[in-house]
C-alpha cells in the first residue's frame, strides 16, 4: 500500500512540473480569478495574494485581449490542449472563445466548433436561447465535458413575453469540435425562467466542482425552498443526484427574487472549497469540515457593474 500511495504522489508531482514546464504564461503561479460584469461587459482580472484584510489585488495582465462586447459576461476558464482557453457570452450576444498564447488571450473560434443551443423537444416551433451562465466546462472520465442552460421566449403583442422552461445541455469534445451529450444532464430538472418586474429574466444559475474525487453542482432554484442546491455525478446510476449532505449552511434565501440573481463562483483554493454569491460579490461560505461557514474570501474582488461572475483558476 505504501508503495502504491509513493506512486500516486509521484505521478502528480510529475504532472505540477510538467505544467510548470509547458505553462505559456509569464504570470507567477498562484491563483488568479477573472470577474465578468454586466451592461455593457468590463472583464477584470486578480491575483490572490492572501494578506490578512485583503485576499485579491487587481491584476491587469490576466485579461489582456479580452475585449468588452458582451453585456452579460460569464467567464469560464479550463485547461485544455497545453494551455488555458476562455469561453465568455451567451447566446443573445453571441459566445466568444479565447486561448492563452504566451502574454495575453488570443481570439480562438476554434474551442466553439459544434458549440450551439438544441432544439426544445416540446417546442420545436420555438428558438432557443442561451442564457447565463454562459458554459461551465470540466474534465470526467478523460474526455472535456460542457454544460450550459438553454430556453425559449417569444412575445406577442397581445398578452406579452412568453417562457419556456430552462434546459440544461450537455457536450464532449470529440475530435475538434463539441458533440451534443444529452447523458451527461441525466437528472438535472426543467426550470422555469423567473421574470422580474422590469421584464429581465433569469435562467437556472450554476456551477461544477471536482470535490474530492467527486463532481458537485451547485445551482440556485428560484421557485424552490431551499432556493440553493447541491447535487453530485452518481457513476453508477450516470445521473445526478441530490447532495443535501453538501447544502447545510448555504444561503436560506428560498424562491422568489432574493438570494443569488444570476450564479456562483464555485471553486478550491488552497486546500479549501468556497463558494462566492456572485449576485453582489459581497459574500462569500468556506466548507469546514460538514457545513458551510461564512467567510470574506471575497475581499478585493471589486463589482463595478452588476452581476459580476467570477471564475477562478491556478497557475502551477
Amino acid at each position: 500500500m505504501t508503495i502504491i500511495a509513493n506512486r500516486v504522489e509521484r505521478a502528480r508531482f510529475d504532472l505540477d512540473r510538467v505544467h510548470f514546464k509547458l505553462r505559456p504564461t509569464p504570470l507567477a503561479p498562484g491563483y488568479y480569478a477573472i470577474v465578468g460584469h454586466a451592461g455593457p461587459m468590463t472583464l477584470k482580472g486578480y491575483r490572490y495574494i492572501g494578506q490578512a484584510g485583503q485576499n485579491w489585488e487587481e491584476c491587469p495582465e490576466i485579461v489582456v485581449g479580452l475585449d468588452k462586447t458582451f453585456y452579460v459576461a460569464c467567464p469560464d476558464v479550463f485547461w485544455f490542449n497545453g494551455t488555458w482557453h476562455l469561453i465568455v457570452g451567451h447566446s443573445p450576444t453571441g459566445f466568444k472563445a479565447y486561448t492563452w498564447w504566451w502574454n495575453k488571450w488570443v481570439k480562438d473560434d476554434s474551442v466553439l466548433a459544434g458549440l450551439q443551443c438544441p432544439q426544445d423537444p416540446d417546442h420545436p416551433e420555438r428558438t432557443m436561447e442561451c442564457w447565463w451562465p454562459g458554459p461551465r466546462v470540466f474534465w470526467m472520465q478523460g474526455n472535456l465535458h460542457l454544460l450550459f442552460s438553454c430556453a425559449w421566449c417569444w412575445y406577442n403583442a397581445e398578452d406579452d413575453w412568453h417562457y419556456g422552461p430552462t434546459r440544461y445541455f450537455g457536450f464532449r469534445w470529440e475530435g475538434n469540435q463539441w458533440v451534443e451529450y444529452p447523458e451527461i444532464v441525466e437528472g438535472l430538472p426543467l426550470v422555469w425562467l423567473y421574470q422580474n418586474h422590469c421584464g429581465e429574466s433569469y435562467a437556472d444559475a450554476f456551477d461544477v466542482i471536482w470535490w474530492d474525487g467527486v463532481l458537485r453542482l451547485i445551482r440556485g432554484v428560484k421557485e424552490e425552498d431551499p432556493g440553493i442546491q447541491m447535487l453530485y455525478w452518481d457513476t453508477e446510476q450516470g445521473q445526478w443526484v441530490r447532495d443535501t449532505d453538501h447544502e447545510n449552511g448555504l444561503w436560506d434565501h428560498g424562491g422568489g427574487t432574493t438570494g443569488v440573481q444570476i450564479g456562483f463562483g464555485m471553486f478550491e483554493l488552497e486546500g479549501k472549497r468556497y463558494v462566492v454569491d456572485s449576485s453582489y460579490l459581497s459574500d462569500a461560505k468556506e466548507w469546514v469540515e460538514d457545513h458551510w461557514e461564512s467567510s470574506a474570501i471575497y475581499t478585493g474582488l471589486q463589482q463595478s457593474q452588476s452581476f459580476p461572475w467570477p471564475t477562478v483558476f491556478r497557475v502551477r
